[in-house]
This record gives structure tokens, C-alpha cells and sequence, in this order.
């Protein structure tokens, strides 16, 4: 752990085994959904999208809508969930819990931060 000996050093990051570290928030981010009925919104309707889907809809959750940057996107569903615009997402699902499901999520974050 680090001196705060809340979050783990970069040394033990990497030499961690990678299957843990992944089981290991996929514990975290499991509970959190449990512990709270949020409607999720998933950002990135892509490979990482899809397989974020498939990994709530195994623990009972089901999103509300997908949202995509993807004019082509807009309109369309994805396993029968509506794909919208972020803006169109973000007065559509108001109240709604966020999850980034694309591989580079700090323009995703700084794009949600602008929308409010």
C-alpha cells in the first residue's frame, strides 16, 4: 500500500496477477450496482459496450439506454436498447448512473463533465 494505505503502488499494480485485479472490480462495481437501484446508461454501443451488457444483464441489470457518439448510431438499438446522442442520454435518462464502456475513457469523462 502506499503511504495513505488506501490504494495499492503502482509496483503492486503491475506485479498483481491480472485476473485478480479484474475479478476484484468486477466485486466492487457488482456491489455498488447491488447495493444501489441506479438505471444505467452505457456510454460506447462498440465491443466494450456490448460486453459490459453481457456482464450486467448476468447480474440482473439491465440498462436503460445506450449512449453513443455515433450520429450513424442514434435512433438505432443494441440487444433492444435504445442508442442515443450523449446529450439526448443525458436529458433522457436524468438521474441515471454512467458507465464508460469505451478503451479511452478521459475525452468520454471531460465530454460528460461538459454536459453536466
Amino acid at each position: 500500500m502506499n503511504s495513505s494505505g488506501i490504494q495499492p503502488s503502482l509496483e503492486e499494480l503491475l506485479s498483481a496477477d491480472p485476473d485478480q485485479l479484474v475479478g476484484a472490480v468486477q466485486k466492487r462495481v457488482r456491489l455498488k450496482l447491488e447495493q444501489h437501484n441506479y438505471s444505467l446508461v452505457l456510454f460506447g454501443a462498440g465491443q466494450l459496450g456490448r460486453r459490459a451488457l453481457e456482464s450486467l444483464q448476468r447480474i440482473g441489470k439491465q440498462p436503460v439506454a445506450f449512449a453513443d457518439n455515433s450520429a450513424a448510431l442514434k435512433g438505432t438499438t443494441l440487444h433492444g436498447i435504445p442508442i442515443l446522442l450523449p446529450e439526448d442520454a443525458r436529458t433522457q435518462c436524468a438521474g441515471s448512473l454512467w458507465i464508460i464502456a469505451v478503451y479511452t475513457n478521459a475525452p468520454v469523462k471531460k465530454q460528460l463533465d461538459a454536459l453536466g
